[in-house]
Order: C-alpha cells, then sequence, then structure tokens
C-alpha cells in the first residue's frame, strides 16, 4: 500500500547491559528509514511520561510521582 510507514522496536538482548554506543547514522542511510525515535527524544531533551492522572489523598494533596523516563537512564 502506497505512503504507508511502519515502525520497528529494537531492544537489547541483554537484561540490564551498559549500551557504550550506538551507530545511528548507518541506520539513518538505510533506504526508507524515516525517524529514529529513540535517537530524537534523547536529543529533544523530553524528560518522561507522566502518570495518566493525578490522584489525591483523603488529606487533599496530591499523589507524589517518580519521574517515568521515556529511555533507560544511566544507573
Amino acid at each position: 500500500m502506497p505512503r504507508r510507514a511502519h515502525g520497528v522496536i529494537v531492544r537489547s538482548p541483554h537484561a540490564h547491559a551498559r549500551i557504550r554506543a550506538v551507530g545511528l547514522e548507518a541506520v539513518r542511510a538505510m533506504p526508507g528509514v524515516l525517524l529514529l525515535i529513540g535517537a530524537e527524544v534523547a536529543a529533544s531533551g523530553v524528560g518522561g511520561l507522566s502518570c495518566g492522572w493525578q490522584v489525591t489523598g483523603a488529606d487533599g494533596k496530591p499523589m507524589a510521582e517518580p519521574p517515568h523516563p521515556i529511555l533507560a537512564q544511566k544507573g
């Protein structure tokens, strides 16, 4: 079908591995590649995703929301 794009998620086969480098230029040069979302998100400085809704406690204070980074963080 013309004008259709497909998405692919590539995950590491190694649990808890430290990624030292990713060769993005070779991927960008491949025919048909439109966007590398992980690379674009990391470069844009987007923080993370928030909870779908805020819940308040019995005291009326909003819940404490921990960070939800989009990409894995150093650690």
